[in-house]
Parts: structure tokens; C-alpha cells; sequence
């Protein structure tokens, strides 16, 4: 049996107004609610000895809302992109030596307002054909690939190394083949990996 102790702050809001279930007591607690164990005793019940669980709700206030870190997970992909083309800028690397990783990153912003502001359908092939045809990719190419089993190979291949290479969720990035940038992660927090990267490759470790 589980006793939960509530506060004026993590006091939850009572659903059994719309509960398909009359008899019992539904309550909707706060976003990133945490549930902390405070002691447990037993007593006697009815059917026979009851562990009786303490509990208490504690709410971290200053953690980020579902809203901040989804908004956050749908900008990290661009940032990291931005921030190698800057790099690659910074150490005069041709502009045209870049030219794959300006159409990626011009063709990831296009699929992130589709999806994120416009509402798009980014699982319908003629929709993806169509994202990529504003960023100057063929269409009907486009289309043809997306039909057959394009890439399909490399992705389960992609799939199987990712456990052996600590990947656990989304986005997740490995650079230099071995170098994990897990989560969605802050453009400070990028450009110290990136660095240290940097650094551990150029020394051949």
C-alpha cells in the first residue's frame, strides 16, 4: 500500500470527474514529479499483513518543462551542423569542400519547420519529396529513392553499432567514428566536445 504525503506545491489535480472508473480516486500529478521513499511499515488488514510504503512528491521547480526540452531535442541537430560549418570556416577549409554539409543542414531546417511549425506529414513520401525539392534535390529522384530500399543496408548497420557505441536514445552523434554526443545538448556544451575531439583525434588517441 502506498501513502503519498502532499504539499501546496506538489498537490496533484483530481481527474475523477472524468475517470471511466467512478469508484476510484484518479489524481494527475505536475510534469517531472519525482516520488521519494520514505520509510515503510507493515500492518495488520484484512486479508493479513500489509506493507504500507511512506512516500512524499517532490518537484524539482527549476527543471526544464517537456515544452523546453523537446524545443530543445528539435534544435540540436541544426546547431551541431551550424557549428561545423563554422569551424570548418574558421580553419579555411574550402567552401566548396562543404558543399554536402551546407545541402544537410539546409535540408534538416526545411524538414524541421515541415514538421515542427507547418505540420507536416514527414512520414508521406510525396511530402519528403516535396521538402527536398526547396532545398534543390530531383523530386521524382527523390521519390524513386524513398520508395525503394534506399540506404536500408547502412541503417541497419547503424542500428546494430549503436549499442556497442553507447547510443541509447535521440539525437544522438558519434563523431570520428568513436566520439558519442549523446542527447540534445546545449551549443556551449557542443563546442566543448567537438573540441575535445578535436583534440583526441589530432593526437592519434
Amino acid at each position: 500500500v502506498f501513502e503519498l504525503t502532499q504539499g501546496m506545491i506538489n498537490r496533484g489535480a483530481s481527474l475523477s470527474w472524468l475517470s471511466q472508473y467512478p469508484h476510484e480516486q484518479e489524481v494527475l500529478f505536475a510534469p517531472l514529479t519525482c516520488v521519494e521513499l520514505r520509510g515503510a511499515r507493515t500492518e495488520a488488514g484484512p486479508a493479513g499483513t500489509m506493507i504500507i510504503a511512506d512516500l512524499a512528491l517532490t518537484v524539482n521547480l527549476t527543471a526544464p518543462t517537456i515544452e523546453k526540452v523537446i524545443a530543445r531535442l528539435r534544435g540540436a541537430h541544426l546547431d551541431l551542423l551550424r557549428l561545423m560549418l563554422l569551424d570548418f570556416a574558421a580553419h579555411g577549409v574550402p567552401h566548396e569542400a562543404t558543399a554536402a554539409l551546407r545541402e544537410e543542414h539546409a535540408l534538416a531546417a526545411a524538414l524541421f519547420v515541415a514538421y515542427f511549425c507547418n505540420g507536416e506529414d514527414v512520414g508521406d513520401i510525396d511530402t519528403l519529396a516535396g521538402i527536398g525539392a526547396q532545398v534543390g534535390l530531383d523530386p521524382e529522384e527523390t521519390h524513386k529513392l524513398l520508395a525503394g530500399d534506399f540506404a536500408l543496408e547502412e541503417v541497419q548497420q547503424q542500428l546494430q553499432r549503436a549499442p556497442d557505441l553507447g547510443v541509447v536514445g535521440v539525437p544522438g552523434y558519434v563523431l570520428g567514428g568513436g566520439f558519442l554526443l549523446p542527447g540534445a545538448q546545449s551549443v556551449d556544451t557542443m563546442q566543448q566536445i567537438i573540441t575535445r575531439a578535436k583534440l583526441r583525434f589530432g593526437r592519434g588517441l
